[in-house]
This record gives structure tokens, C-alpha cells and sequence, in this order.
């Protein structure tokens, strides 16, 4: 789940239940009562507690959210809380359990997927159902790759919950028809890919150029899933050409730029002097994470004061903004490499889509680790949520772009699903390491049989 919300990763049990997301009815935790079972008062109580801790998790992020912000959500008294969960790691591994509980009845149903309509139409149901869930837990979603780093138990537990997942969906698939030869893995990218396109199309709602409903997301992600499982099928999963949508394009750019105290320095030893603070930055978020972070720890690290800091940066935010944006073009310019090379009005042979993606997540892996504290900070700044709307609709805005070419299926949708492809989650390993060869094959299959013309 998560930023790993379903975080896509190798290794673990794809059947056991993980030990630490334990779901059902909690009990009375000692020494609050010798029967530790809980009546129907004590369920409500910690029912309100969970759907309070979801709403402070939304509004506050992971490290922000502590106790007393869930007990006054909750109207319940801190002794109430600790009857139920022994701290707020506690409850959120409840509310993960919970998560996970929904989510394997939700890919395991009976119902078979298959090439045919009826296949699609399963698999649709089930890319809505999900896209319900993902609204209903969204807090939990948004937090999870937070609490990951934060709580070893659920980094672990995540690892077998997402395999178990990717089992009960792979258990549904027909043979007649199915392309990939292993399809385990393209199964665990593409759950991946549904996860981040829901998280996009989130983030996209809530800003006034979203091009495209939630509707048309759901009908390009069930394309895209069974075009990857099951080959292109015209009257199936490839649907007539929807062009590009008109209007207004997102604000420049420029704005990432707002909250450096004096511009940019002009003597070289004052832009010596900046860039180390950006590298000493850099190296404390990715170390820290962002909350953890402190200007102290930056101006240490750049064997500098605090008034030197304060001389180019406004504060620790300003500083990670630019960070940010300079991790976002690095993306950016290797998709646009991708933009350069390809051409979506022809077949695009698999070589040299395969030749591509190891060089993208190259470039990716350098920056990941920014882009995981960067997905920590939006919920402690407002500005950075807002500037991060700009740059994935920017971004997706210039993938439609890229897809017009293609001339089916439904551009504007399909490039957001592609933005959530891109967006990976695994970690990178050497580009010589056989796993690695592997997922670079799936990714090659998910995005020449997805999104472009098969050869």
C-alpha cells in the first residue's frame, strides 16, 4: 500500500496474513478491566477513534499526528485511547489491517478475468471498487510510505500484504489469452501503477484544470491493465480517439522559486556558499525525512551559521522547495528524453523502450530519495501541495502530448495513468542485477502493450 501504498517489492509470503496487521474486533488493552473483551459501547468508542485518527492522518500527516490531536477529535479522553492502542503507531497498524482486510476481499472475489468483454468489465469493477477504497482510506494512503520508514513492522507487513494481494489477482486470470510470461510481476506493477493513478487523480481533483473525471481514470486504467495482460483487443480494451481536452494550462513554474530570502546570490563565493546549504539540505532530508529535519543539522553539516542560512533561505521549506524542483526536472527531463525518441504514431520496438527505461531509472533512483521526503512534506506545507499540483499536471499535460500521436483510447486519461507508471516505487538495484533486468522487462511489456502501438 502506499507510496509503497501499494508498494511493489520483492519478497515475502504472497498467502500469509502479516502478523502485524492483525484485523477484527481489538481487545481491552490490561489494566483496564479483567475481561478483556470489548461490548458494543467499547467497539463504538474505538470506532470513533479510528475514523478520528483518519481525519487527523489527512489533515496533519504521520509525524504531526499525535494522541492529543486524536483525542480531541474523538471527544474521548487519553486514558479512553490507551484502553484501545498502546501509542499512535499502534492505531495506525489497526487502521492498516483494517486497509488490508478490505483489500483482500476486494482482489480476491471469485469472479474471473479473462480477454474477453465480460474480462473487462470484471476488472473494471474492481479498478472502481479500489478507487472507492482509495477515497474512504485516502489518509492512510497518503501517510503510508511516512509510517513505513517510521515503523519496521509495517514496512514488513506491507511487503506480504501487497504479495498476497498481487496473488488473489494473478489466482483470477485466464490462460487462454494471457501474454506475459510472468505474470506476477507484471500484476505487481500494474497494482502499483493503480494505486499512484489514484493519488494522482487526487491531487489533480483538487485543482480547477483537471481535464478529465474520475470515470474516464477508471475506464484508461482498466484499459491499460488488461492491454498489458491480455494484448490489445480493438472493441475491448481500444477504445475510439479521445483528443486532447482545451483550456487553460496550469500557472508557470517560476513560483518554485518564492521564498528565497535575497534572490539568487551574485558573488561566486555567495553561490559557493548556497550550494553547500542546498547539499548539506539535501543529505539531512534524506537521512531525517523532512519532519525530522532541522536547520540546525543543515548549517552544521555546511559548517555554517545560522544567519548565513537565513541570509538565502527563508527557512527549512524554502530550502526543501528547491530541492524539490530540482528533483522534478531531473524526472522530468528524463521523460522528456523518452518524448525525444519515440514516436507514438509508430510501433515502438521493444529494444529501445527497454534501452530507455534503464537510463529513466537511473536518473530516477538518484532522486527518489527526495521525492519520498518530498511526498512527507506537502502535508507540513501548503505551498509545496500547491506547487506539486502544478508540476504533475504540467507533467501529465505534456504526456497527453506525447500520446496524441497514437490516434485511441482516451489521451488525457491515459497520460495520467502513464505519469503513475513512471512514478516507481521499488527499490533500484544495480542495472546489472537479474532482478533488476527483470522489472526493466516488465515495465518494457506495460508500457509498449499499454500505452503505445504494438509492433
Amino acid at each position: 500500500m502506499g507510496r509503497a501504498r501499494t508498494a511493489a517489492s520483492d519478497g515475502g509470503s504472497m498467502s500469509a496474513t502479516p502478523d502485524p496487521f492483525v484485523v477484527g474486533t481489538l481487545p481491552r488493552r490490561s489494566p483496564f478491566g479483567d475481561n478483556p473483551r470489548v461490548g458494543v459501547g467499547g467497539t463504538r468508542t474505538q470506532q470513533r477513534i479510528l475514523r478520528a485518527a483518519l481525519e487527523v492522518f489527512g489533515e496533519h500527516g504521520y509525524h504531526d499526528c499525535g494522541v492529543d490531536r486524536i483525542t480531541a477529535q474523538a471527544e474521548c479522553s487519553r486514558p479512553t485511547f490507551y484502553q484501545y492502542f498502546s501509542s499512535k503507531e499502534d492505531l495506525f497498524r489497526s487502521l492498516a489491517g483494517e486497509l488490508s482486510r478490505r483489500l483482500f476481499e476486494l482482489t480476491g472475489r471469485p469472479e474471473r478475468i479473462g480477454a474477453d468483454t465480460g474480462g473487462w468489465r470484471v476488472l473494471r469493477t474492481m479498478v472502481g471498487d479500489y478507487g472507492e477504497l482509495f477515497d474512504e482510506y485516502s489518509p492512510v494512503f497518503a501517510v503510508f510510505s511516512t509510517a513505513q520508514a517510521a515503523d519496521d513492522a509495517v514496512a514488513s507487513g506491507s511487503v506480504r500484504v501487497f504479495h498476497r494481494i498481487g496473488a488473489n489477482v494473478v489466482d483470477r486470470l485466464e490462460p487462454k489469452g494471457l501474454r506475459p510470461r510472468d505474470p506476477e510481476r507484471v500484476v505487481a506493477l500494474l497494482l502499483d501503477m493503480l494505486a499512484r493513478a489514484q493519488r494522482f487523480r487526487q491531487t489533480l481533483f483538487r485543482a480547477e484544470w483537471t481535464p478529465v473525471d474520475r470515470e474516464r481514470i477508471d475506464d484508461a486504467i482498466t484499459d491499460v491493465m488488461h492491454r498489458a495482460l491480455f494484448g490489445q483487443r480493438p472493441g475491448i480494451n481500444v477504445r475510439g480517439h479521445v483528443g486532447l481536452a482545451e483550456g487553460a494550462a496550469p500557472p508557470a513554474r517560476a513560483v518554485w522559486r518564492e521564498g528565497v530570502t535575497d534572490g539568487p546570490p551574485v558573488s561566486a563565493p555567495a553561490r559557493r556558499t548556497r550550494a553547500r546549504l542546498l547539499q548539506a539540505g539535501r543529505q539531512v532530508f534524506v537521512s531525517h525525512g523532512f519532519h525530522e529535519a532541522r536547520v540546525d543539522d543543515i548549517v552544521e553539516l555546511a559548517e555554517t551559521s545560522h544567519g548565513t542560512f537565513y541570509r538565502y533561505f527563508g527557512s527549512k521549506e524554502v530550502l526543501f522547495r528547491i530541492l524539490a524542483a530540482r528533483s522534478g526536472r531531473v524526472v522530468v527531463s528524463a521523460v522528456e528524453r523518452l518524448i525525444a525518441t519515440v514516436d507514438t504514431g509508430d510501433a515502438v520496438p521493444a529494444p529501445s523502450l527497454r534501452a530507455w527505461l534503464r537510463r529513466y531509472f537511473d536518473a530516477y533512483a538518484v532522486e527518489q530519495p527526495v521525492i519520498r521526503a518530498w511526498v512527507e512534506a506537502i502535508w507540513a506545507d501548503e505551498t509545496l501541495r500547491h506547487l506539486s499540483r502544478q508540476e504533475v499536471e504540467a507533467l501529465r499535460a505534456r504526456l497527453a502530448r506525447f500520446l496524441a500521436a497514437r490516434r485511441f483510447g482516451d489521451i488525457d486519461a491515459d497520460a495520467l495513468v502513464l505519469m503513475a507508471l513512471l512514478d516507481r516505487s521499488q527499490p533500484y538495484s544495480a542495472p546489472d542485477d537479474p532482478a533488476e533486468r527483470a522489472v526493466v522487462d516488465g515495465f518494457t511489456r506495460v508500457v509498449q502493450s499499454g500505452f503505445l502501438i504494438v509492433p
